[in-house]
């Protein structure tokens, strides 16, 4: 009820929100919340709500997400701390649900918007390691493209807050905003 109520007045009032939701039990929540939300006030859909972290969706949440058009932000560079067969992850979730713990690809090919971020101060600013983690994930069937890892930390982030019509990539009349990196992100 108190997510509900929540979500309703943002929705009511126009404000967008950023909702931490980690496991099944909170991602669902959030979705069910927000669907309810969604019946009284189709005109919030246009707020870009997030989950952010997102860890453990199941895949039936995943499609939900992606009908109701939910950004996930996620941070990569979690899975590369304590993901995998052995990790912290699977020492709590257990070995099969670990397999599903940051499932960027499934996300990305449901067509949810991703956003990647470090959660600093608990890891970081440095989004290269963030997007390195998308690419090379403890379990394969979830890394990202490249190309898709890089727009986690750039495009869709500006998408996210709603500021893709300045900045978010290297465009005619954007932010000069960008990084010079010694080699190929590709080649390495």
């Amino acid at each position: 009820v108190i997510v509900h109520d929540f979500l309703e007045a943002s929705a009511r009032h126009g404000i967008s929100l950023g909702v931490h939701a980690v496991g099944e039990r909170s991602i669902a929540q959030f979705l069910n919340a927000w669907k309810s939300v969604l019946a009284v006030h189709p005109e919030a859909r246009m707020l870009r709500m997030r989950i952010d972290h997102g860890i453990l969706p199941r895949a039936e949440d995943i499609d939900r997400a992606a009908e109701l058009g939910v950004i996930f932000s996620m941070q990569p560079v979690f899975e590369s701390r304590s993901g995998g067969p052995t990790g912290m992850y699977a020492r709590r979730v257990g070995p099969e649900r670990v397999k599903r713990t940051h499932a960027f690809k499934t996300l990305h090919d449901a067509g949810i918007t991703l956003v990647g971020g470090s959660d600093s101060p608990v890891n970081a600013i440095e989004p290269l390691a963030g997007v390195r983690a998308a690419v090379a994930h403890s379990f394969p069937e979830n890394s990202l493209e490249l190309s898709d890892a890089i727009a986690m930390f750039t495009s869709n982030a500006a998408y996210a807050s709603f500021r893709e019509d300045d900045s978010g990539s290297i465009s005619p009349g954007k932010q000069a905003d960008f990084a010079v990196l010694s080699h190929d992100p590709r080649t390495l």
